[in-house]
């Protein structure tokens, strides 16, 4: 249909693995699990995409990786080794971002100031902000704020005192600027136009290039089919599939995901 995104054909060949997800479940007060046993490895320069309906778990595997999730269990390695950090300021030092899908009310914390809150919620000036070899931190927190017309008394301005507009544009954080290593995008192109859907699409790819891990979250299965080296599917909090882009198909995507009602 018209809606078809073209499928980016890179010769990027993907590394070693960088991030490694053993056993991850996430108990809920009754008793089920709204994760349940998710193994997976992430490796460098690879752009895994996780597919599922709503309610499958999507979200809630991004916010245990990014530490939102302080009830999960299981095990998250990184480069091989098990991470310790517990909260979500940790996982950012450890080297985690996160695009939130609900980029106005999560993307941004509002008891912080401007230069702590520098996660990402503007792709396009991303790739830019990669290749700056900061001076000092402050240095290139200033020049992101010049750079994205962020209107800002200065960078110790408290966050809730923006504008909706300048808040969206508080972006890419000092992790970004240091020590990225895998980068959690939850529905990213949720709301956007086509165009700014291949900007998206266009970044992942230059960044996956760049060595990045990138764990692409969506329920568009066009997107599924188009974007990313391998895709995972997830029903119900469980892993019920895993294809290779040369072998994923519509209806494979369809039957993984499929709600199991004789459960």
């Amino acid at each position: 249909g018209g809606n078809t995104v073209a499928r980016v054909e890179s010769g990027r060949k993907v590394g070693d693995v960088v991030l490694e997800v053993q056993n991850v479940s996430l108990p809920k007060d009754d008793g089920t699990y709204l994760l349940k046993d998710v193994s997976f490895k992430l490796h460098r320069n690879e752009i895994l995409g996780i597919y599922g309906l709503r309610g499958a778990g999507r979200t809630e595997l991004l916010e245990c990786l990014i530490g939102a999730q302080p009830t999960m269990q299981g095990k998250i390695m990184l480069d091989g080794s098990a991470i310790k950090s517990r909260t979500i300021s940790g996982r950012i030092k450890d080297g985690f971002a996160l695009i939130p899908e609900d980029r106005k009310n999560q993307g941004i914390f509002t008891n912080m100031d401007v230069k702590q809150n520098m996660t990402i919620s503007s792709l396009p000036s991303f790739v830019k902000w990669t290749a700056v070899k900061p001076k000092s931190e402050a240095t290139a927190v200033d020049e992101m704020i010049n750079g994205l017309h962020i209107k800002v008394p200065g960078r110790a301005t408290m966050i809730k005192s923006l504008s909706g507009g300048n808040q969206q544009k508080v972006v890419i954080g000092k992790s970004l600027l240091t020590q990225l290593k895998v980068l959690l995008m939850d529905e990213p192109t949720r709301g956007i136009d086509i165009a700014a859907k291949r900007d998206v699409f266009n970044i992942c790819e230059t960044l996956a290039q760049k060595g990045l891990g990138i764990v692409f979250v969506s329920s568009e299965m066009q997107e599924m089919l188009a974007i990313p080296d391998r895709v995972l599917v997830l029903s119900e909090g469980k892993l019920k599939g895993e294809f290779m882009r040369d072998e994923l198909t519509e209806e494979k995507l369809v039957r993984a995901s499929a709600i199991d009602l004789n459960a």
